[in-house]
């Protein structure tokens, strides 16, 4: 019961916890940071500023850089005002938004989590919170990637594989920027190599092992099924993010969606009912 009073606060819940002074300080200094950024490409000239155009502003590399020469009497004063609010600031400690029970349940949770005993996630649809048994889930996931029309096994070790594939699209890439279809400026978003042919120190090119995991559909369940607690139906889910392909189909994904729309007309949609 505890448990429950825990999760019935939803997956997106946020418990309060104390303010860290360096943390705000740090915030704040990006937030005016990207201000500056803001302000300084709203001065240039419509022809000159390519910020708006942008269709691949999701490939971009962060950086911690400052407009070079750039200064306005409005954002100084609000800069000024805003680190000197932080700088004296004292945040007091917060007050817990979870009652005793609420704690309790909370660490239950947790530790049976940490155990393997327990299985926590979203509905498909309708954002329903689930609480499955974690052989049950393993055993999902296991039978979909069973699927020879779905999946194949690797032949090499899944670093192997992704060294593989990024050196593939490197290549690729490299091959389009000599013939002037890809900029330079994108040939470095896409692969993360400069003018100089060298890599860039940035996260977001830093490759990570893309995984899959379940969905489970409960609005396919009629009320007696949900009542007696019969595994849904399940689908995976591919995240890709940081994987070897996912920069260049970021870069690619604009222009399909383009000629979907183009091709479709009328009849384009983005998504279905899944009924």
């Amino acid at each position: 019961d505890i448990a429950y009073l825990h999760l019935s606060k939803g997956l997106n819940f946020v418990e309060s916890r104390p303010v860290s002074k360096e943390d705000l300080l740090f915030d704040i200094k990006e937030f005016l940071r990207k201000m500056e950024w803001k302000a300084y490409f709203h001065q240039m000239q419509p022809d000159e500023n390519s910020e708006t155009d942008d269709i691949h502003k999701d490939l971009r590399l962060r950086s911690r850089k400052h407009p070079q020469d750039y200064s306005h009497p409005l954002f100084d004063e609000i800069k000024t005002r805003l680190m000197g609010f932080i700088t004296n600031l004292n945040p007091d400690k917060p007050q817990s938004n979870l009652t005793d029970a609420e704690q309790r349940g909370k660490g239950w949770v947790l530790k049976s989590i940490r155990d393997h005993k327990i299985f926590i996630t979203s509905a498909d649809k309708g954002g329903a919170t689930l609480i499955l048994d974690y052989r049950t889930v393993l055993d999902t996931v296991k039978s979909e990637l069973e699927k020879d029309k779905k999946f194949t096994k690797l032949e090499t070790s899944i670093e192997v594989k992704m060294e593989q594939t990024q050196q593939k699209v490197k290549e690729a890439v490299l091959k389009h920027h000599h013939s002037n279809t890809i900029s330079e400026e994108m040939k470095k978003r896409i692969t993360g190599i400069n003018s100089k042919g060298n890599m860039v120190h940035a996260p977001e090119i830093r490759l990570e092992v893309p995984y899959a995991y379940p969905l489970y559909k409960v609005h396919k369940l009629s009320q007696e099924q949900i009542e007696s607690k019969t595994i849904p139906p399940a689908r995976l889910v591919h995240a890709t993010k940081g994987g070897p392909l996912y920069r260049l189909d970021k870069f690619v994904s604009p222009y399909v969606a383009k000629v979907s729309r183009k091709y479709c007309g009328e009849e384009f949609i983005l998504d279905i009912s899944d009924q």
